[in-house]
């Protein structure tokens, strides 16, 4: 408690701002070796009280992009269950070969893995009307709050009829081949994936060789994958796992906006980004 009060005025316990770094200290002096997180404006300035020892430090920009889409909202499978725009696990294994009965039509589909809470794939449904389009994420609480977006772009919509192409569904991407036949899938997105950091959690990054064979048994020969990120290791990683996948690479850029004469949608994550002058890293993979 002294410690806290006398590093009251170094350090803003509890706010939350994009420009802070998250820092894990400890009170050596406090008989239970008391643990609390703080957030400091400056991480290259050091603390220089004897009695703290920094153990963790990460970017807020990083926590968020993790803890957000781990937050549980109680309730949330409940509304998934009762969401006609969502499709669960099991009833999606059941459209396997077949989606075409769930669109009522036999156009191409293409799918955003992770999508998040949406912004993406629904700005792409409304834009091409002609093409279905299935958003798929894992996370219950991302996914209601990507339902409540979607009812209110559709109440606001003149037009209902634009939103009949999208629908989400509730399913993990290591899955996907229980859930979509072979060269049912026209094109993926894949869109600021978690970039997981740590080499020992390479298999999880979506762009790992263990998913793109997965990918490229939903995709027929000459389907697309499209690949955006504002990690530079993770892209790199990723142009390398192409290399050895049944994907040739047919275009990269570590700077998509200013490439001239390509169309680009743009998700949350990279609406921020680019807000705060980070350069966005695009890909673009030819099933073979």
């Amino acid at each position: 408690r002294n410690f806290i009060n006398s590093t009251a005025s170094m350090i803003e316990i509890g706010s939350v701002s994009v420009n802070y770094c998250c820092l894990i200290v400890y009170a050596a002096n406090s008989p239970i070796n008391q643990k609390f997180t703080t957030h400091y404006k400056n991480s290259n300035i050091l603390l220089r009280n004897r009695m703290c020892y920094i153990i963790y430090k990460t970017t807020l920009s990083r926590i968020r992009r993790t803890s957000v889409r781990l937050r549980h909202i109680k309730g949330c499978e409940d509304f998934i269950h009762e969401a006609n725009e969502c499709i669960e696990e099991l009833d999606a294994r059941t459209y396997k070969g077949k989606w075409n009965l769930l669109f009522n039509n036999d156009k191409n589909i293409h799918i955003e893995i992770g999508m998040g809470k949406g912004l993406f794939i629904r700005r792409m449904a409304a834009r091409y009307p002609d093409i279905n389009f299935i958003g798929i994420e894992k996370y219950t609480s991302v996914l209601m709050k990507a339902i409540q977006r979607l009812r209110l772009d559709r109440q606001s919509s003149e037009n209902d009829k634009t939103d009949i192409n999208l629908y989400y569904a509730c399913i993990d991407a290591a899955i996907l081949t229980d859930i979509f036949e072979y060269g049912e899938v026209s094109k993926i997105y894949l869109n600021f994936s978690d970039p997981w950091p740590k080499a020992r959690h390479s298999h999880r990054r979506l762009t790992d060789k263990y998913f793109l064979d997965i990918y490229s048994k939903l995709l027929k020969t000459g389907a697309k994958l499209e690949f955006k990120t504002d990690n530079t290791e993770l892209f790199e990683y990723s142009l390398e796992s192409i290399k050895v996948s049944d994907f040739e690479l047919e275009f990269y850029t570590y700077d998509l906006h200013n490439e001239e004469g390509i169309e680009n949608i743009m998700s949350e994550y990279e609406e921020k980004f680019s807000k705060n002058g980070q350069k966005i890293c695009k890909l673009v993979a030819v099933r073979k």
